[in-house]
């Protein structure tokens, strides 16, 4: 058995560059994004994976990062400050069936955001203010020092 208080699955940064990042099944778990405009991830050929494999995407750029399938399915957009982790759920196909994702939109230090709707899910924040123009907004807990919601 394979035991450990922490895992370093190591880390590369791409300055983004209307280009195409390919992944294989040996890329670095965290892969951070960095820049002013977009990038497209192609991930691995899940026959070349085993199930559970993960990778941390993070987009630290000011545009849309954009992850595809090997098959060049669309698995998920990420607006600018967002992460994203995506993992392997089958080991067949090219489409984005093949993935799970759980994607996080980057709220963090927003203030004054307007015009979202159908909001659900967010668990954990503090202190956070001045949203606006929210419809739909649901599954809420643990906040604490939440107002300005409207």
């Amino acid at each position: 058995m394979l035991n450990s208080n922490n895992f370093i699955g190591g880390y590369s940064t791409t300055a983004t560059a209307a280009g195409t990042t390919v992944l294989v099944a040996d890329s670095n778990f965290q892969q951070f994004f960095t820049g002013v405009t977009t990038q497209t991830i192609t991930l691995p050929v899940v026959s070349t994976l085993s199930l559970g494999h993960q990778y941390h995407i993070v987009n630290r750029s000011t545009g849309v990062v954009t992850i595809n399938s090997s098959g060049s399915n669309l698995v998920q957009s990420m607006a600018a400050g967002s992460e994203c982790f995506v993992t392997c759920i089958l080991i067949t196909g090219t489409t984005a069936a093949s993935w799970d994702t759980s994607y996080m939109p980057g709220f963090s230090g927003y203030t004054g955001v307007s015009g979202f709707s159908g909001v659900s899910g967010f668990s954990g924040y503090t202190g956070v203010s001045g949203f606006s123009g929210y419809t739909g907004v649901s599954g809420f807990s643990g906040y604490t020092g939440v107002s300005g919601f409207s």
